[in-house]
Order: C-alpha cells, then structure tokens, then sequence
C-alpha cells in the first residue's frame, strides 16, 4: 500500500523539491519535534532526490506504518539550513478521513466568517448511528446559541436515520421561562431539547438514499429551503440473492415515493435554489453553494426575528382581550339576563355544571 506524509504541496513550485503549503493537522508531519512548517521544502525521500521525474508515490510503496527519511530545509539557498527528519508513514485511509476533517472545518470557517459568527455549519457524512451523533454532538455542543445552523448532505451515501435528525430540528416555539437573572429559555427540560430556528440544508449530486430523502422530507415538512444541486436519484429497497454457483446479484424490492407519487429512483430531489460549482470556483476554492446557503438562510433569519414578538424577544406582547362584562355592571349599560336552563330529567346533571361528589360537603358561597 501507498503510504502519505500527511503534507499538502505547492503545486505552483518548481523545485527544487516539494514546497509545503500546508502541514495536514493530526497527520503523521504534524508531530512534536519534526517542526515541518508551510514554506519549507522537502530535498529528498528515503534518500532520493527529488527531481521532475521522480513519482513521489512509488518511494511511497509499501511505507505505511514505516519510518521515512525526509530531507527537509527552510532555505534552498542555505545548506546549514538543511535537516532530516523521520515522519512515520500513514495509510492513505487514515489521511482521507483527515482530509474530510479538513474540509469540514474550512466550510465551518466560511460560514463563521460569512455570517460574523451567527450562523452554524454541520456536515452530516452518512445517514446512520455515526453520522447522527455527529450531527447532534455539533448542534447540542457548537451551534445551540446560533441564529442559524447550515446543514450539509452532500457526499452523503445514505442510511437510514433521515427521522431522527429531522425529529431533533422540528420543534416550535410555544411557552418561554423567564428567570430573575435575566435568562431566558423554553418551558422544557434539558434532554428534550430541539432546534427552534431557522435552518438551510445542503445538497447535490452525489447525495444519495437516505440523504435524499432527508431533504425531501425537510422541505415537504415546512422547516426550510434546499440549496445545491439535485440529488443523484438512487433511492431504492433491494435485497440479495444468491445463485447456485455462488454468485449473488441485487434484486430490487421496495420502491420509495413521495406524498406526491414521485418515484425517487427514478427522480432526484431539486433544490429551491440551484447552484452550479464551476471548475473556476474549485481551483480557487470557492465553495458558491455554500455562499448561497449562508445568504438564503440569513434571509430567513431576518424573517424569523421580524416575526418573534412577546417574551421570545423582550418585545411588547399582544394587547389582552378585555374578559367579558358581568353581569350587574356599574357601567350604565342594561345588564345582562342570563339566559335561563332548560329543565333537564331528574337526575341528570346540565351540561357544564359540575356535579357535586357523593359525601362531600359544598362549599360556601
């Protein structure tokens, strides 16, 4: 197997060697003592120069779990500035889960920086027991006190949990605690807890089953817009069969449709607003669906606070409804007669009059 160093390159550099751009976080280079930073250039692997016709991955081969020599130094021009150091080499399974990592927090970090820190961002990786703890670790422990949460399917191979997460982002607001320190909260406890404010989800084409069909019930539910690309339109029950020379194919057996009769195998889910990620935009690393996601759930969060009145906001509540004038008022109008029952059978107790319990005594008027 191909070993990695856990080093991103400079593809802009022309040698000598390789330029480091960036020194992947939790990767086998970012250890205490190697001191591998951006800007230094690695001469050399296991020995051999590095030069426009040498393939990196083949002194890879066979490295994982291997010490590899790195000559690595801060200044070609300087050979006192040269030094060797041994990164032990990690399968290349292990750097492609950091890798996601990576990409996760950059999305986190564009979204902060988008929305001066008001909105969160959550990326949901799969549809099962792992991506849903994911999911409820971030919204519980990160993004809780946010005006908004982003909330990303893309690359999502499916599962089945589409329930649960939209179980956790379905509650209304209803009735507000209001403490004397000033604190203020919904009139729950603690573990039942859900997300209250507006939320966007994020999708495309290579969202798949379940992170399919969790967009389509986010939306079809009411709690928010779709924003990205269509979905890739692979949502399908099947189940194995085995032949008699061992073989085994797939056979399908159970359709999935929406409230609508729409056949999800067949059609992806369409986002409310479509976006397009240009190769341009890749190369500079502008992710535009996100852009847009942060900008269509600002939106909705300006609705949102122009819509929340009473103590949600410390805002002035409704006026009461003034209670009914008694009768025998002092007001100057006729009083009212109240209408008078219509007899009811011995023993039968007129509705809305409460009958007294055998054997208590009444009370005094």
């Amino acid at each position: 197997w191909t070993a990695d160093l856990g080093l991103i390159f400079d593809d802009s550099y022309r040698g000598p060697g390789l330029k480091v751009a960036e020194v992947l976080k939790h990767g086998p280079a970012d250890k205490r003592g190697l001191n591998i930073k951006p800007g230094d250039v690695v001469l050399s692997i296991d020995r051999v120069d590095l030069t426009a016709k040498v393939n990196v991955s083949q002194l890879l081969n066979n490295k994982t779990g291997e010490g590899v020599l790195l000559d690595v130094t801060s200044d070609v021009k300087d050979p006192k500035a040269k030094r060797r150091v041994e990164v032990i080499g990690a399968s290349r399974d292990r750097v492609s889960q950091l890798m996601y990592e990576r990409w996760v927090r950059q999305n986190a970090d564009a979204v902060s920086k988008a929305s001066g820190g008001k909105l969160g961002y959550i990326h949901i990786p799969s549809m099962d027991d792992a991506g849903l703890e994911v999911f409820v670790r971030s919204l519980y422990s990160d993004h809780f006190d946010k005006d908004a949460v982003v909330i990303d399917v893309r690359y999502n191979g499916g599962g089945f949990t589409h329930d649960q997460v939209l179980n956790y982002l379905s509650g209304k607001e209803h009735t507000f605690f209001r403490q004397r320190d000033g604190g203020e909260g919904l009139v729950l406890r603690s573990y039942d807890r859900k997300w209250t404010k507006p939320v966007v989800v994020m999708a495309n084409n290579r969202s798949y089953s379940d992170a399919e069909i969790f967009p389509h019930a986010f939306r079809a539910l009411g709690l928010g817009k779709v924003v990205g690309q269509a979905t890739g339109g692979f949502v399908i029950g099947t189940t194995s069969t085995r032949l008699i020379d061992g073989s085994t194919f797939r056979l399908p057996r159970t359709g999935v449709f929406t409230n609508k009769g729409v056949n999800m195998e067949k059609q992806g889910v369409v986002p409310d607003v479509a976006v397009e990620i240009t190769p341009e935009d890749w190369a500079r690393g502008r992710d535009t669906q996100l852009l847009k996601a942060v900008e269509v759930v600002s939106d909705d969060v300006r609705d949102w606070k122009a819509r929340k009145t009473g103590v949600a906001t410390g805002g002035p509540a409704p006026a009461p409804v003034p209670p009914p004038t008694p009768v025998g008022n002092n007001s100057g109008a006729a009083p009212r007669t109240p209408p008078t029952p219509a007899p009811m059978p011995k023993g039968i107790t007129a509705p809305g009059t409460p009958r007294e319990p055998e054997g208590r005594i009444p009370l005094a008027e």
